[in-house]
This record gives structure tokens, sequence and C-alpha cells, in this order.
């Protein structure tokens, strides 16, 4: 019987699991004179990074080497994409089965446990994403898995997680333990919890309310942060339980990118369909608080492009400069994607390490979904590649060529501008927008904010 909450799997998917032991690690971060404390939420400024290619060993302790670099941008929470085991050598982590298992590509459990304790050595809180609105399609077998899955509801993924139909305690009680362990065995700060609309859940009490619940109950004295990705404006979900809310603490919001970025390129596909009017950045602005996570680029939004390109490559390294106040210094909490902050070079493509028949059904699904972007004949980045993988690894030698150390200055004093000033620009605090046309201005305590999307410039003004 194959046991789904399997710690660690060292060849992979397909390999001998082998015993972890959470409590021989020696931890630094817990010593009276050592003890972490993450900044506050209000004052967070996330970093959003995938393991595999932040840097070239691809590894948790490759990526010790790079945490420096985060603490003088002013970064002060690394978001790690999913760690859990999944089928192949790369990919996204998202198609995760083995969800308390660190995929042996990154490092074994202790390894993971040290970045970890690396972070919080440097004043970096540690966020993960989590993903239990699916399971991957390569793994989940045997009588282990046969409670997960439901035809009672379903997502665009298949048939949904089962939370509240026969067998669903099983389930249930496996995704509790796994966002526990993270948080008690690794020492996380938060969580991201991956598209929580597909978390569907008829219960009394909603997995997410249970699961905050929960977390709150593990009595650890310090805040911990429940971030939950989701497609609807509805806010139930940052809503305290006690007014029939789930009580996480915040949202990713990803409207205020979509109407950036349609405005800025003139895209209209997909998503973007309803975004490109100048004004909705403006509202979206208005609507933002300390509950949202608010992203100029992030995983999805470069990702699942076609060729995964950035938005300076798409437009221009002005044109990120120019926009990135609204999110920096924007009344939400901020997130960086890897690389945003010097316009890295390097895309960051959608990959897989998938064969036979599912690697040609990925790209042929690509080639349909995308076929609005290709010309005759052209084809996309194969996603099955490692080519496709390998183009996605940071370039850190070019950080301080001049273009790229430009705009890494811009991000480095736009982030210490806000974190210098918690009383002007920490969330939540008062934000008052105005705009003309495609000029928008920020009123934010004693500092206004002007950023001019048709000129390409931004202004920031201290009374």
């Amino acid at each position: 019987m194959t046991d789904p909450a399997l710690r660690w799997l060292p060849e992979g998917i397909d390999g001998p699991s082998v015993p972890d032991d959470p409590s021989a690690f020696p931890w630094s971060d817990g010593e009276p004179d050592t003890a972490f404390v993450a900044a506050p939420w209000a004052e967070a400024v996330l970093y959003e990074l995938h393991l595999g290619t932040f840097t070239h060993e691809g590894t948790a302790l490759g990526a010790i080497d790079r945490l420096d670099h985060l603490v003088d941008l002013g970064i002060t929470h690394v978001e790690l994409m999913p760690l859990g085991t999944f089928g192949g050598r790369w990919g996204w982590g998202y198609d995760g089965v083995f969800w308390s298992a660190p995929h042996f590509s990154y490092g074994s459990p202790d390894e993971v446990r040290a970045l970890v304790d690396e972070c919080h050595a440097r004043r970096l809180g540690v966020i993960v994403d989590v993903v239990y609105n699916h399971l991957g399609p390569v793994g989940a077998v045997g009588p282990g898995f046969d409670p997960f899955l439901t035809d009672a509801h379903h997502t665009p993924w298949g048939k949904a997680m089962n939370l509240d139909g026969p067998g669903s305690e099983i389930v249930r009680a496996r995704i509790i333990d796994d966002a526990t362990m993270w948080i008690r065995d690794y020492h996380a700060d938060g969580l991201r919890l991956d598209a929580i609309h597909a978390l569907i859940d008829d219960s009394p009490e909603h997995l997410l309310a249970e699961l905050s619940r929960t977390v709150e109950e593990l009595g650890l004295g310090r805040e911990v942060v429940l971030i939950g990705e989701d497609e609807r404006p509805d806010l139930t979900p940052v809503r305290p339980r006690s007014e029939g809310g789930y009580g996480l603490t915040a949202k990713w919001a990803d409207e205020l990118h979509h109407a950036v970025h349609a405005f800025l390129t003139g895209e209209r596909q997909g998503y973007y369909g309803p975004y490109g009017a100048p004004d909705l950045i403006g509202d979206h602005l208005r609507d933002g608080a300390r509950h949202q996570v608010v992203s100029l680029q992030n995983h999805d939004q470069i990702g699942n492009r076609p060729l995964g390109d950035r938005l300076h490559q798409a437009l221009s390294p002005a044109a990120v400069c120019a926009a990135a106040p609204l999110f920096l210094l924007g009344p939400s909490v901020p997130m960086l994607f890897q690389g945003e902050e010097w316009a890295a070079s390097t895309p960051f493509p959608y990959f897989a390490d998938h064969q036979g028949e599912l690697a040609v059904a990925i790209r042929q699904g690509r080639r349909r979904e995308f076929s609005w972007a290709l010309d005759d004949g052209e084809a996309l980045p194969d996603a099955t590649a490692e080519s496709t993988f390998r183009s996605a690894i940071l370039h850190w030698d070019e950080v301080d060529d001049d273009l790229h150390a430009e705009v890494l200055e811009t991000y480095r004093s736009l982030i210490a501008l806000r974190r210098a000033n918690p009383d002007c620009f920490a969330a939540g605090a008062p934000c008052e927008v105005t705009q003309d046309g495609a000029v928008i201005t920020m009123r934010r305590g004693r500092f206004t904010v002007i950023c001019d999307l048709d000129a390409l410039d931004a202004v920031i003004t201290e009374d």
C-alpha cells in the first residue's frame, strides 16, 4: 500500500522511501538569543522563487548562497514554489503527489530545513507554496490514494479533491497534517495555498477554516500567515471564522496585475479580455488592503505565456520601472518573482519532465491553447524538454551589468522607501488614489507617488 504521507523519496516518485526524523535537525532559529520573528505582515515584501531555477545548482543548499542578495534588496519573506515530490526530474511542482516529501532534486528534508534556518538567520521569513486542490498525473496509485478524489465535484483538473464525501476524513487529515508539518517540522512562517477556489467543500466547517483553526491551536507564539490563491472576488477566505469566513491572512489578488498588464501590453486574450481601460488600475488600487498580495509579475503570469517571457522582454525595462511603484508602494502586500528585480534575461516558461503519451498531450494541448500567438509553422518551446527547463535558470553573473544594475537599484530604492516608512506604506494604511488617464497618483501619508504609464515615468515626492 502506497502511503501518501511519505516524508522522503531520495530516488524520486518510483523509488524507495526513507524515514525522516525532524527532531534531529540542529535548529539555530529558536535559541533565546537568536529566536526568529518574521516582519509584521503589514510590512512584508515577498519574493517568490523556484528552487530548481533560482540557482545553477537548483537545490536548497544552492539557494543559501543567494540569500544575502534578498536581504540587500529589502525582502522580508521568501515564498518557495511547491516542494512536494512530483513525477520526473524537474517541474513547477504543482503536480505533486507526495506533498510532505521534498522533491529529490531540491535536496533532503534536512537540507530544506537548513535553507529555512539560514533564511531565519538573515531575518527572512519563509512561506511554502502547497497544493491541495488536485493530485499530479503521475504517481498517485495504490489503495492509499483511493479516497482522495471524488466525482461529486469537478475542477479544471478533473475530479475534485474529496473534502466532504465518504472517506473525506482521511483526505482532510492528510491535508491538515501536511500543512502543519511545514510549519512545525520545517519552521515555515506561512503557507501559500494554491487555487483555493477549487477546494469544493460542503462540510459544516470548510477545510480552510479547519486549517486556520488548527494552525492557531498549535500555539507557536509567532505569526503564521495563510495566503489563499483565489480567482473569485469573494472575501470569505479572509473574513474571521467568527463571521463565517475561513480566517486566512490574505488572498493572492491578480486584478491589479491584469489591469496594469493589459493596459501596458494591449493584450486582451483570455482573462485579459475585461481589462485594458486605464481607470481599472485606479479602481483596483483603491480596493487594495492588507488582505491582498499583489505582484507585477509572478510564476503564473510569466510562465503561462506562450514563450514564458517576462514583462520587460515583452515591453521594456522602463515600463517595468514605471509600473513597479504601484505595487511596491501601494496599499497591499507586494511580491516579486525571482529575477524581476534586475530584469533577468532568462524567461520562465512552463516545464515538466513527463514522457510518453502524457508528454504528447502536454505539447498538443499547449499548441491549441496558444494558437492565437503563433504564426504558421511557429513552434512553442517544448514544455517537456530539458532545454526548456534549463532556459529558466537565472544568470546571476548579469546582475551587475549596466541595464540590470539600473533596474535593481530602482527596485532596491522603492523597497527601502517602503520599509523605512511603515507609517505611510504599510499594507492597509490609507491610500488616496486619483487618476487622469494613464497618470495614476497615490497619496500615502506624507508621500505622493505619481506613475505615468504613457510616458513610462514615476515620480515620488515627500511633503
